[in-house]
């Protein structure tokens, strides 16, 4: 993978939320770029908040969209955490009753929150 292993050993801080050393890898160790997608994703506040109307408002199609939007980025950022969340409350949407959406819908606000918490200390480690 090409990181040393203080990178590694300080990567692990921010485990199972984001794995740092995946990302890096998806984009060739450039951790300039790494950061500066970390800081346009840190925008996205409002993400969660836009998914939690649309469920609530019943427009269950719109609020895949959303969810599979935010799966799709988190993915391909290495924020676990926050993918996986995304994964398992779009997945029981689209293939299963939808029954557990409440308790799927808490687990990825609360992933998203920490993880959001998290990106200006990931950031500032980066570019260290």
């Amino acid at each position: 993978m090409g990181t040393n292993a203080s990178f590694s050993e300080g990567a692990e801080a921010f485990k199972p939320y984001a794995n740092l050393e995946e990302g890096l890898g998806r984009l060739m160790n450039n951790k300039g770029l790494y950061s500066k997608l970390l800081k346009r994703f840190q925008t996205n506040t409002e993400a969660v908040n836009s998914i939690e109307a649309l469920l609530t408002a019943g427009d269950t199609q719109k609020a895949l969209e959303e969810i599979h939007a935010i799966k799709g980025t988190s993915a391909n950022l290495s924020l676990v955490n926050i993918q996986e969340a995304a994964a398992s409350l779009e997945a029981d949407l689209k293939y299963v009753t939808g029954e557990n959406k409440d308790s799927l819908f808490e687990a990825l606000k609360e992933s998203f929150n920490k993880t959001m918490g998290l990106l200006d200390d990931i950031i500032a480690f980066l570019e260290a």
